[in-house]
């Protein structure tokens, strides 16, 4: 895993913008020369709530208040207001499928720790909406603040994540502290 500047990957990650850039953490295959993972990191001034998801389908819009709600909820716990530099927030994780089940997502969240650690950060906060992601922040030391089973979330009166698959039963906020 390689920490800090995106350079290397940007032409195939030009849609985030900057402030992800000076936090996140890329996993590349330097025999292959290819970026194969990136933990994606922001300061949690610059990026409270959900990334930038469209509002169609209506799943989406459900999916950005739920996640608004977590982050506004797990921010009024903490000593107000949030400073920069203070609270990271994990936006996201990914993995090339052919080098899934490789230890490589907890590599990116292990090396973003100790990147963040570096930098002077408290802790970071993750949504998680799969099995997969919990495991990898829990083994980082992530620990669950807020939950909702996807089954019991009601959004205007309706039931928008009933349909969902098994893996992903329920959506929660984890923080670990460092």
């Amino acid at each position: 895993c390689q920490s800090g500047s995106l350079q290397n990957c940007r032409a195939g990650l030009s849609i985030f913008e900057p402030a992800l850039a000076a936090l996140s953490t890329i996993a590349i295959d330097r025999q292959a020369n290819k970026v194969v993972g990136c933990r994606f990191t922001a300061d949690f001034v610059d990026a409270p709530g959900s990334p930038p998801f469209p509002d169609e389908p209506e799943e989406f819009k459900a999916l950005k208040g739920l996640w608004l709600k977590f982050d506004t909820d797990w921010a009024q716990t903490k000593e107000q207001p949030i400073r920069r530099g203070q609270w990271a927030h994990w936006v996201g994780v990914v993995v090339h499928p052919d080098y899934s089940n490789r230890g490589i997502a907890r590599s990116l969240y292990e090396h973003n720790v100790n990147l963040l650690k570096s930098k002077g950060y408290t802790g970071a906060i993750c949504e998680n909406a799969s099995a997969f992601s919990a495991k990898a922040v829990e083994k980082v030391g992530g620990k669950l603040i807020f939950v909702q089973p996807y089954s019991t979330y009601q959004y205007n009166g309706n039931f928008p994540f009933q349909s969902i698959p098994h893996l992903h039963v329920e959506f929660g906020l984890r923080e670990a502290i460092f």
